[in-house]
């Protein structure tokens, strides 16, 4: 699991610009992949949630989950994705990360709750049986779900 950066619904990309440089990564590539996220997770917003409102986090107390930090990238997007919303306080909640991601995220978000921070990580998949994509269809149903709760 090697990240060179992330992107969230506000189109920032944050980048790991060491990486990028190293592997001799072209700014058009970037460019194309970037735009190619943030198409993908415009249809997500339309399957997932269809015309509703984005949501409303200012000044509220906003729980962002994964389940692994490799590089910390793609939840330090959605971070500060959500810092730009105004909310109150976020925390960000891990199972497991490096200590390196924990303390590059820890600075980032107002709490960060991580249960394992294992010497020798080398993809979020090896302390799970199971790591599978967790599949459109179940995120529909489980956004169903807590709109009915």
């Amino acid at each position: 699991e090697l990240a060179i950066g992330a992107v969230a619904g506000d189109g920032q990309p944050i980048m790991n610009w060491e990486l990028v440089k190293s592997l001799n990564v072209s700014k058009d590539y970037i460019d194309q992949r970037v735009d190619e996220e943030l198409e993908e997770i415009k249809r997500r917003r339309r399957q997932y949630v269809g015309e509703l409102p984005g949501l409303n986090v200012g000044n509220k107390v906003v729980l962002v989950i994964d389940d692994g930090l490799a590089t910390g990238y793609t939840a330090l997007a959605a971070v500060k994705a959500l810092q730009m919303l105004k909310p109150r306080k976020i925390i960000l909640a891990s199972p497991v990360a490096p200590a390196e991601t924990v303390a590059k995220l820890a600075p980032e978000v107002d709490e960060l709750v991580c249960l394992s921070t294992p010497r020798e990580f080398y993809a979020v998949g090896q302390f799970y049986a199971e790591f599978r994509q967790v599949t459109d269809e179940e995120v529909k149903e489980t956004i169903s779900q807590l709109r009915v709760a």
